[in-house]
C-alpha cells in the first residue's frame, strides 16, 4: 500500500527562518559586571515599579505535603551543587531541605566514582538528573517521555535570568551557601511554572518548534516590512539584530539579521518571559535577558511594549547595545504609527484578537479529529484546534502527552539504524497514524474505526491543504535588517 510522502516535492511549512544550535552565529555579548541582571541599567523603567514581595507560604503540615507530592504526576527540583534549594515545582522547597539533600548525596555519591548518575527507573516512576555546575536539577515523573528534555528547558529558563558567567560569579564571590533564589527571585518563578505548563500544554515545545499566528500572508509580510524599513531607516542595525511581534504565544513576525538565526527554544525563553511578567503592560520596558542557545555567557537588551492596549500582541525589539531605549522607543512610536495607518490595521487587529486555526472541516474525512504537523526543516508546527471528542482538560492533556510519547519514540529510532517511517496504531479510544520523512512530522488521531487506506487518503489531502494555505499557517516571509 503506498504510504504517504513527500507528494511531488509537497512540503508545506515555510522558510527557515528559525535555528537550531548548529546553525547559530555566536555574538559576543557584554557581560554584566554585577551578578544581578536587574542592577543592568534599566533606561525608561517606570520609578515605581512594582516591588514584588515574597509571599509566605501557609502553615501546612509535613504529611499534608508528602501527601501532594504523592498525587501530583511530576515534580522538578533545582538545587545548588552544595545542596541549596533554589525551586521545586510543588512549591515548599525549604520544608524539603532533606530531599533535596537526598538528591546532592546520589549525584556526588556517583560522581566520586568518576561516573554521573542520569537516571533511575522504577515501575511507573522514571527520574532524570542533569548536573549542569553549579546547579544539579532533578525531575521525577510517571511518565518517561523526554524527561532530560524538560530540564534542558528549564536550564535555559534559569540561564535567561542569571548567564552561565553570573551564575558561577554568585558562588565564587558569596561562598557556597549562598541562597542564589535571592537573585532570582520575582517574576522568575512565574517563568519557571510558564515553561513547565507550557511543555504540557503546547506540542511545538517538545516538538523544538514554534507555532504561528494564523495571518493573512500580505498581512504578515506588511509587518515585517514595517518593522524592518523603520529599524533600517534609523540606522540602528548596528545594535538591532531581531525584531519579534509575539501573540497568543505564537509568533507573528520575525525580522532578523541577515547573519543571526533564532532558536526555537530560545524564543519560547521570550515567549515565557513576556507570558509570565504583567508589568510589561503597564508601559514600555527595557530588560537585559540571555538567550542560551544564541549566547549562554552573556546579555541581550529587549525593549518590550504592547502594540495596542487591548491586544495581546507584543512587540521585542533585541539589541546587543544596552544604552538604545530612547532610540528603540522612538522606533516603536513609528511603527505602531504605520500599522495605525495602514489599510491593514483592522485585518491585522482582528487576527491577533481573533485567531482562526485550521479547520478540519476543509479536509472533507469526518474521521479525523486532529492533527500535529511537525516541519523539521523550518522548525514550525501547526495543528488543527481541539474538538470532540477532545473536550475536557484532561482529554486534551491526554492526547498531548500521547503526542509527546509518539514523538519520543520517533526521536529515538532516528538514532538507530532502522528509523520510523509511519506508524499506524488501533486503540480502543482513537486510531494514530503517523508519517515520518526527512522533512516533516505528522501526527493524525482518526477514530477507532478508520480504515488504514482512508487514513493514508486523509493525510494525503491534509498535506495538500497545508501547502495551499502555507502563506497563512507558516511562515514564508523573509525581511532582515540591512547591517
Amino acid at each position: 500500500m503506498a504510504e504517504v510522502e513527500e507528494y511531488d516535492g509537497i512540503v508545506p511549512g515555510g522558510c527557515q527562518t528559525l535555528a537550531t544550535s548548529e546553525s547559530c552565529a555566536l555574538l559576543q555579548l557584554p557581560h554584566s559586571k554585577s551578578t544581578k541582571p536587574e542592577d543592568d541599567e534599566k533606561v525608561g523603567s517606570s520609578e515605581d515599579e512594582e516591588i514584588v514581595e515574597e509571599e509566605l507560604e501557609p502553615e501546612v503540615s509535613d504529611s499534608k505535603i508528602l501527601e501532594m507530592l504523592t498525587s501530583l504526576p511530576y515534580h522538578v527540583f533545582v538545587l545548588s551543587a552544595y545542596g541549596k534549594p533554589i525551586f521545586a515545582s510543588a512549591g515548599y522547597e525549604d520544608r524539603m531541605c532533606p530531599l533535596f539533600a537526598l538528591v546532592q548525596a546520589f549525584v556526588h555519591k556517583v560522581e566520586s566514582w568518576k561516573d554521573n548518575l542520569c537516571s533511575i527507573d522504577a515501575p511507573n516512576l522514571h527520574i532524570r538528573f542533569s548536573h549542569r555546575h553549579p546547579l544539579i536539577l532533578c525531575i521525577v515523573s510517571r511518565s518517561p517521555f523526554q524527561l532530560t528534555n524538560q530540564l534542558d528547558v528549564v536550564y535555559h529558563q534559569i540561564l535567561s535570568i542569571l548567564s552561565k558567567t553570573q551564575l558561577k560569579k554568585a558562588y565564587e564571590l558569596r561562598g557556597a551557601n549562598y541562597d542564589i533564589r535571592k537573585l532570582l527571585r520575582g517574576n522568575s518563578d512565574r517563568s519557571l511554572y510558564g515553561c513547565l505548563r507550557s511543555w504540557r500544554a503546547d506540542p511545538a515545545v517538545f516538538m523544538s518548534g514554534v507555532r504561528v499566528l494564523p495571518m493573512a500572508y500580505n498581512d504578515r509580510e506588511f509587518i515585517a516590512s514595517t518593522i524592518a524599513s523603520t529599524v533600517n531607516a534609523a540606522k540602528l542595525t548596528d545594535g538591532v539584530i531581531f525584531g519579534i511581534v509575539l501573540a497568543h504565544r505564537q509568533l507573528v513576525a520575525y525580522v532578523r539579521m541577515k547573519r543571526y538565526l533564532l532558536a526555537p527554544c530560545d524564543l519560547h525563553i521570550l515567549i515565557n518571559t513576556v507570558h509570565g511578567n504583567n508589568s510589561f503592560r503597564n508601559g514600555e520596558v527595557w530588560a537585559p535577558i540571555c538567550l542560551p542557545r544564541f549566547n549562554s555567557q552573556g546579555f541581550l537588551h529587549a525593549h518590550v511594549s504592547y502594540l495596542w492596549d487591548d491586544s495581546d500582541a507584543v512587540l521585542m525589539l533585541i539589541s546587543t547595545a544596552r544604552d538604545q531605549f530612547f532610540a528603540l522607543s522612538t522606533i516603536r512610536k513609528e511603527i505602531v504609527g504605520k500599522l495605525n495607518s495602514s489599510k491593514h490595521c483592522s485585518s491585522i487587529r482582528e487576527a491577533i484578537q481573533k485567531p482562526i486555526s485550521f479547520d478540519l472541516k476543509q479536509i472533507g474525512c469526518p474521521d479525523l479529529w486532529h492533527f500535529i504537523y511537525n516541519n523539521t526543516s523550518s522548525s514550525q508546527v501547526c495543528s488543527s484546534a481541539f474538538s470532540k471528542p477532545f473536550i475536557s482538560k484532561a482529554e486534551r492533556e491526554l492526547l498531548i502527552e500521547q503526542y509527546n510519547g509518539l514523538h519520543s519514540y520517533v526521536q529515538k529510532s532516528e538514532d538507530q539504524k532502522h528509523a520510523v517511517k509511519t506508524l499506524f496504531i488501533v486503540k480502543a479510544a482513537c486510531t494514530i497514524y503517523v508519517v515520518i520523512n526527512p522533512s516533516y512530522e505528522l501526527y493524525c488521531t482518526f477514530s477507532p474505526l478508520v480504515q488504514r487506506s482512508n487514513a493514508v487518503y486523509c493525510a494525503e489531502k491534509l498535506i495538500k491543504a497545508l501547502k495551499k494555505e502555507e502563506g497563512r499557517f507558516f511562515y514564508v516571509v523573509t525581511s532582515n535588517f540591512v547591517n
